[in-house]
């Protein structure tokens, strides 16, 4: 109740987020990331490419939400059609990529009897200045909570370009790889993509 009850007091929209009460703008966690440490954790690709695959992550966290309020798979892919077109944006899912995340995300909820899950819970510190959203937070029937932050990506992690197959991790190293870090041209050094999640969801906890 106490988590439901703090997402009254701050506000989300395209430009960030801000404290309801006094108008307060609070720094994204992500941004504060890449501010961080000679920006080890920036995002150092094409923005363009970003901006699509973020999108992509938006419509898997819609699908997503409407597992956990219960709707059928048909239900889901109807209200994720209307939210695209009132948005006025593309639907980059495919009808077997719906199914698909539908499945899984079912399959998720199932392992969680007796739990309250909520999904899109925003947590912020005003003191510190910074505020992010989680994509499911999980109250266990004892009061604690699991923190899960849903990663898609339009760009494969373990696409092996040489064989032109999907490869279990153990048996290759590929380009987009979820646990390598990344070198720019002048040997500057950058996190993995999963140094960078296991960070922004380290901020979440405190």
């Amino acid at each position: 109740e106490k988590l439901l009850m703090l997402q009254g007091e701050i506000i989300k929209d395209d430009t960030g987020y801000k404290i309801a009460k006094t108008n307060k703008a609070l720094e994204r966690t992500t941004s504060y990331l890449e501010s961080q440490n000679d920006g080890y954790y920036r995002f150092e690709g094409d923005e363009a490419l970003y901006e699509n695959n973020r999108e992509w992550g938006n419509q898997v966290d819609f699908i997503l939400s409407e597992v956990i309020k219960g709707s059928t798979l048909e239900q889901a892919k109807s209200a994720l059609v209307d939210y695209i077109t009132k948005s006025g944006k593309k639907i980059l899912l495919t009808e077997d990529v719906a199914n698909k995340t539908f499945e899984i995300m079912t399959r998720f909820k199932e392992k969680f009897p007796g739990s309250v899950i909520l999904t899109q819970m925003t947590f912020f510190n005003e003191e510190v200045g910074l505020a992010g959203t989680a994509d499911i937070v999980i109250v266990n029937p004892d009061g604690s909570l699991r923190i899960f932050d849903l990663k898609s990506s339009v760009n494969p992690t373990n696409y092996d370009p040489s064989s032109g197959r999907f490869m279990p991790y153990k048996k290759g190293t590929f380009d987009n790889q979820y646990d390598r870090p990344f070198k720019k041209s002048d040997g500057t050094k950058r996190s993995s993509k999963k140094e960078r999640h296991a960070a922004q969801l380290s901020i979440y906890k405190g």
